[in-house]
């Protein structure tokens, strides 16, 4: 019951009472169903966002606030916004649909959603509608990591063989054309043999990590396998071409020096050129595998063009590589082992 006195004019005092059973049953009600909508709102995985025609917030989830660090006020200060434009729908997300969106702040990390908004609701001049918003970041690291480990060798942190392939595949389909530096780091296998694996390893890593700095920012180098390193340069320019090679041969001349072991290894470089030296992946590889060999045989430690390799040469360099490649030891009697599909066709 509600009671309540009044005094009259008269002098009395009336008293009245109300009975509000109904109306507390109802606020307890309203009561259990708001706690129940704010702990289903506020224990979501998702945050939930409504917000009026001007991007304020009207309210906002702790799964949200904890989101942007704090309560946004409105939608321009929270950096939010879809990474493609989007037809339509509450500012810029289309209704109903799922779609990718960054939050950026200066000085923190960037943050990954799944944005997903209502259609606008309510009367035009007073408008809003709710976004819900989803936390894919650690979706998103874990596939930056899968796709950078997929095309980067796991020892020397530079590209594989696979990224090698799609990005000469690019380079030849490029007008500018492009040059192929292929190198061997000279002597490898006896430091690997007298010093061990490990050891070995940390020689790749060191060399590959020279080859980084020696290179220009935006040419790329790749492990192909073993102590086999590829470099791939845009255009054909001859002088930037040796230039790079001359300072990747200085640089990889200098000793190592791991657990007190001072270790010296030289490279042999092969040179080729796309389009003038070949036109395809394969015939490009190939020329610079025959440049590279030009090299060997004549003592190692150093560079050669493919151009400059006489025809004389060629062949010789060409049954070297086919013999290693085979897996059979060189005498006069092996010639038969190895077949014509073995042989490079550089056209």
């Amino acid at each position: 019951m509600r009671a309540t006195k009044h005094r009259l004019a008269s002098g009395y005092v009336a008293g009245f009472a109300l009975d509000i059973t109904e109306m507390k049953e109802r606020e307890r009600i309203l009561a259990a169903s708001e706690a129940r909508y704010r702990a289903l709102v506020d224990t979501a995985s998702v945050g939930i966002w409504h917000l009026d025609q001007l991007g304020q917030t009207l309210f906002a989830n702790d799964r949200l606030t904890a989101m942007f660090g704090g309560l946004p006020a409105n939608l321009a200060e929270s950096c939010l916004r879809p990474v493609s434009e989007t037809s339509g729908g509450p500012f810029g997300f289309a209704p109903n649909r799922e779609v990718e969106a960054i939050v950026e702040r200066h000085g923190e990390a960037t943050i990954y959603l799944l944005v997903s908004s209502s259609q606008w609701l309510g009367e035009e001049d007073q408008r809003s509608c709710v976004l819900t918003l989803l936390d894919i970041t650690p979706l998103k690291l874990a596939q930056a990591r899968l796709e950078y480990q997929a095309d980067h060798d796991s020892l020397t942190g530079v590209g594989n063989r696979m990224r090698f392939n799609s990005r000469l595949s690019a380079a030849l389909a490029a007008t500018t054309g492009c040059t192929l530096l292929l190198l061997d780091l000279d002597h490898f296998k006896i430091a690997n043999d007298t010093f061990g694996h490990g050891t070995g390893d940390m020689l790749l890593c060191h060399a590959a990590s020279r080859m980084r700095a020696a290179v220009r920012d935006h040419d790329q180098v790749f492990r192909l396998g073993g102590d086999e390193f590829a470099v791939l340069i845009d255009g054909t320019d001859l002088s930037a071409a040796e230039t790079a090679a001359a300072r990747l041969v200085a640089v990889l001349n200098e000793p190592y020096v791991l657990a007190g072991d001072k270790i010296y290894l030289s490279a042999s470089i092969g040179i080729a050129r796309a389009p003038v030296d070949a036109a395809t992946v394969e015939g490009l590889a190939r020329a610079a595998d025959l440049a590279l060999y030009a090299v060997k045989r004549a003592g190692r430690n150093g560079a050669v063009r493919y151009d400059v390799v006489t025809s004389a040469d060629r062949p010789a360099a060409l049954s070297d590589f086919a013999r290693e490649a085979s897996g059979h030891s060189y005498c006069a009697g092996c010639q038969d082992a190895i077949g014509p599909e073995t042989v490079p066709n550089l056209s």
